[in-house]
This record gives structure tokens, C-alpha cells and sequence, in this order.
């Protein structure tokens, strides 16, 4: 890091303090970081957003009181240049799409190396939505897709049911059409978003607002 440049600044939100004291540790150890807070609820969080002055929260998405995702709205909109990164216990499609819809910048596990959390941190806001795939073991960003956004009316149903959680099976039994049909569209819809997979299909779709994702209750 250059001499006199300014750190990132990273606010951890975190109910568990052993873990949050962890995460804070982790980032002051890392060149160019800087732990700036470590508190336990979102409102905690955006009381501290102008005293703190953060360029990156890291926030777990089950939090007392409003979970990470309703609070990564509220800070987004008190801070709309910061960056959120969520971390949570399991990724899922549901918990991926409602944090990209909620304008975060990753989805992180808790289990997540130190070396790919500082890739996150680093990569987060400059190269689309940053993941850590589970399946792959590794850290993958979602870029932007091609200009192709034409959707049928069909099309967009079935991305609406995917978003929700249901699998293809489940999709044809819902919309009364065969599970060959389902995966013909849903190969359909990667193609048009630029995804490579289901998962990234509805990422992309959420942080476009292509579909209409309900928050964590």
C-alpha cells in the first residue's frame, strides 16, 4: 500500500462478539484494511455510518431485531457509496438473490478462507456481484450480462419461480408444463442473461430487478 493512501475501511456487524472479534482481527492484520467498528445490530450500524465514515460493511445476514438483508438496504440508503458485503452461515439461491436485490456487493460463508474474504473485499463494487460458491470451493464473480434482456411472458414466470426456490421439477408441476419444457426455458433464460448457471440466472435477475424477490422473514 502506498504511503499516505487512505485504508478501507471496514465496519463488521456481527451479534456474536467472539466472531465479529474475529472478523476485526483478520482485517486489521491484512495490509491496506482497517477495522473501524465491530457492533451487533443494524441500527447500531447506521448510527455509526458518519462517525465511522466506512467504505465496506461486513454484516451477518442473521442479526437481532432486522436481519442483514433489510439492513443492507437501510444502509445502503444512508450510505448509498458503501459497499455491503453479507456473510452468512449457508448460501442458497434464496439468500444470494435477496442480498443482490438488496444492492450488496458479495454473498460470503462464514467458513470462508481468509485469503477469499480479502478477494471479496478487494473485488467488491469494481467487478459485479461476488459469490462464495460452495460447489466450486472458491470465490466467483457474477459480471455484467450482454444486452439481450428480452424475456417472454413464459420465460419470466418460470425465473420467478426458480427466484423463489423451486426446482424444475417443482416449476412444472406449478405451471402445468413438462420438466423438459422447464429446463428448455431455463437454458433459454442463461443464455439471454448471460448466466452459467441457475444460481447466477437469478442473481443477475434480482440485482436488475427482473423479478420481484420478498425479504427474509
Amino acid at each position: 500500500m502506498e504511503s499516505g493512501a487512505r485504508s478501507v475501511r471496514v465496519l463488521v456487524v456481527e451479534d456474536h462478539r467472539v466472531v465479529g472479534e474475529a472478523f476485526r482481527a483478520a482485517i486489521d492484520l491484512e495490509d491496506g484494511f482497517e477495522c473501524v467498528g465491530v457492533v451487533s445490530s443494524v441500527g447500531a450500524a447506521v448510527a455509526l455510518l458518519p462517525r465511522a465514515d466506512p467504505d465496506v460493511v461486513l454484516m451477518d445476514v442473521r442479526l437481532p431485531g432486522v436481519d442483514g438483508i433489510q439492513g443492507t438496504r437501510q444502509i445502503k440508503a444512508a450510505k448509498p457509496s458503501v459497499r455491503v458485503l453479507i456473510v452468512s452461515a449457508h448460501t442458497d439461491v434464496e439468500v444470494v438473490a435477496w442480498a443482490a436485490a438488496a444492492g450488496a456487493s458479495a454473498v460470503l460463508t462464514k467458513e470462508v478462507a481468509l485469503a477469499d474474504m480479502v478477494t471479496a473485499l478487494n473485488a467488491a463494487g469494481t467487478s459485479g456481484m461476488v459469490v462464495d460458491d460452495l460447489a466450486l470451493g472458491k470465490t466467483v464473480s457474477f459480471g455484467s450480462a450482454p444486452p439481450d434482456r428480452h424475456l417472454t411472458e413464459r420465460e419470466r414466470e418460470i425465473l420467478a419461480l426458480l427466484s423463489g426456490g423451486l426446482n424444475p421439477k417443482s416449476i412444472a408441476a406449478r405451471t402445468g408444463i413438462s420438466v423438459e419444457t422447464v429446463r428448455g426455458h431455463l437454458k433459454s433464460i442463461m443464455g439471454k442473461l448471460g448466466a452459467h448457471s441457475q444460481v447466477e440466472a437469478v442473481v443477475i435477475a434480482a440485482s436488475e430487478g427482473l423479478t420481484s424477490l420478498a425479504p427474509l422473514s
